[in-house]
């Protein structure tokens, strides 16, 4: 069974960025583990995720987490699987491409890497990468 991406989105969301005490932060990590477990495992699912996280984030900080976090993961773990996706989605969604800007390479493969590096948009990023 899977769970709603729409809910794992918004409980990721509040996993990262909800004013949550303690107890409920912990309770909200289900939420990492979710999108943690998609990314690794079904693609599909993953990116159905990954469009609810990206019409969620909104502030610099959110793109940040989200770039580095779930969409860098699910690029480096399903890699030639959704690359041509993420292209489509960069060139239909300046938001979108724009996040990319935020994703790094580290161990992604080298292919891959060019790909993306080709449909971000870094213009916005120079001050958190600096």
């Amino acid at each position: 069974m899977r769970l709603d991406p729409k809910l794992i989105a918004k409980g990721w969301m509040d996993h990262y960025f909800g004013e949550l005490d303690e107890l409920e932060q912990e309770f909200a990590g289900w939420a990492e583990d979710a999108v943690w477990a998609a990314v690794r495992n079904d693609a599909d699912y993953a990116l159905e995720i990954i469009d609810e996280l990206h019409a969620l984030v909104e502030t610099n900080a959110e793109v940040q987490v989200f770039a580095a976090g779930p969409l860098e993961d699910l690029i480096y773990w399903q890699d030639l699987v959704v690359i041509e996706e993420i292209e489509k989605r960069a060139q239909e969604d300046p938001r979108f491409a724009h996040a990319l800007g935020g994703v790094w390479k580290s161990q992604m493969r080298d292919e891959v890497w060019e790909r993306v590096k080709k449909c971000r948009d870094t213009s916005l990023w120079a001050d958190a990468m600096e």
